[in-house]
């Protein structure tokens, strides 16, 4: 999914304080909140893992719920299940968390809508290792390949609205 103007905006924001809470980090290898939680932090992000079944992560205290963190961090990564997730949003308080990003798979319409009502930033249908600088391995060549295809279906709509 390509990003409009407005989206890539509001990812540049959420990306900008390079620290997080990832909701769903894990220690098992095979799980994305594992790899979220090691690529970010050798991408120099401050992640704050939260799992109630484990107690650290990466050398990183690891919080029961997203409630411990309280004012200490206001962007969130979701990588859990979208019932999970839709649960986990409809209990946050806005005052707290500004931002949510649902990475792809986490998402519902329901949790989305939920975060709107409350005026909480979400971004959702996109990869977080897609935008968090410096993008490496894979996840470069598929952005790159996003952007080709954004970009070459803007100037077929420029050209057919007549503009230039």
């Amino acid at each position: 999914m390509s990003l409009s103007y407005e989206q890539s905006v509001l990812v540049r924001e959420y990306l900008s304080p390079r620290a997080m809470a990832v909701v769903g980090a894990s220690n098992k290898k095979e799980k994305f909140g594992n790899l979220a939680c090691r690529e970010l932090k050798a991408r120099s992000f401050s992640i704050f893992p939260v799992n109630p079944h484990e107690n650290e992560i990466y050398g990183k205290r690891c919080y029961r719920t997203i409630n411990e963190l309280g004012t200490l961090i206001n962007r969130m990564l979701i990588v859990l299940p979208p019932d999970m997730t839709r649960k986990l949003v409809s209990d946050l308080n806005p005052e707290f968390v500004s931002y949510v990003w649902m990475q792809n798979g986490a998402e519902s319409a329901e949790a989305i809508r939920i975060c709107n009502a409350k005026g909480i930033k979400t971004i959702y249908g996109q990869c977080i290792l897609m935008h968090a600088q410096p993008v490496r391995s894979y996840h470069l060549l598929h952005r790159w390949w996003a952007k080709s295809v954004h970009s070459q279906f803007s100037i077929v709509r420029l050209n057919c609205k007549g503009e230039s």
